[in-house]
């Protein structure tokens, strides 16, 4: 390739990033890492050249790509790049989102090359796709960006090329009605900041991590797993509904990566 490679996710407990950088490692080397997930990495739009190639990341949200993320790209200028697109959802379905991101990719002027879903380690519970991205996950992570990358040598210089079929429908399923909520604060809070500094909405204050925006809150669960005293959790009865079922329904399955070329 001609132009650079590169890669932009959101991440907010790391699984979609995970899987986003070996898809580039698959593809090619030096890849330029932009990412969307804190406030600071959205300050401007970026604009890509016809000659690059993106590797675009985010995680499913109720089947949908999660709005924060979508408002970000819909500012994104592809100018012609090539994209390949990453969906990562937790172990149930995704639904409607990869097509989403399809969508919203091809109207900032992206050419889709290729999309794969993968499977990440549950924002609400440990219990469902426990640890995952695993390495077998990232071995095919790896492996389809080499495919993909054999894909764009063969079709370099095409110009329209056909639409990339992706599972999904249009309209894109409802977004649940917005339940305001945020994590509580256990005594074994330390105000080291570690949540503030890693909440994608800055809904947690610096000058008193114990008070949260439940407004801005988006329930990534950031806070909850990267927290190095386990002070933050969820205590609203349908967050703890929600995390009983998905364990229940979910736990015992291991779902595979789908790929999309």
């Amino acid at each position: 390739m001609t132009g650079e490679l590169h890669t932009l996710f959101f991440s907010p407990t790391d699984g979609t990033a995970k899987v986003v950088l070996a898809v580039a490692e698959g593809f090619g080397t030096g890849a330029v890492a932009h990412d969307m997930t804190l406030p600071r990495g959205r300050g401007s739009g970026l604009a890509f050249d016809q000659r690059d190639v993106v590797v675009i990341g985010a995680p499913v949200y109720a089947g949908r790509v999660p709005l924060v993320a979508a408002h970000y790209l819909e500012r994104v200028q592809g100018n012609g790049a090539w994209a390949v697109l990453v969906g990562v959802y937790g172990n149930r379905a995704f639904e409607d989102a990869l097509l989403e991101l399809r969508d919203l990719c091809v109207r900032c002027g992206f050419r889709c090359l290729a999309a794969g879903a993968f499977i990440a380690e549950h924002s609400y519970t440990a219990e469902v796709a426990t640890s995952r991205p695993d390495r077998a996950d990232l071995l095919a992570a790896r492996a389809f960006g080499a495919t993909a990358a054999r894909k764009f040598r063969r079709r370099p210089d095409l110009q329209r090329p056909p639409e990339l079929s992706i599972p999904g429908n249009v309209p894109y399923k409802d977004r649940p009605p917005r339940v305001a909520m945020a994590p509580d604060t256990g005594e074994g809070c330390g105000r080291c900041n570690t949540c503030a500094e890693h909440c994608p909405t800055g809904a947690i204050s610096f000058d008193d991590p114990r008070q949260v925006d439940a407004g801005r809150c988006i329930r990534c669960c950031s806070c909850v797993k990267r927290c190095p005293s386990q002070a933050k959790s969820f205590k609203h009865p349908d967050f703890l509904a929600r995390r009983a079922a998905l364990a229940a329904s979910l736990g015992h399955l291991r779902r595979e990566p789908e790929f999309f070329l």
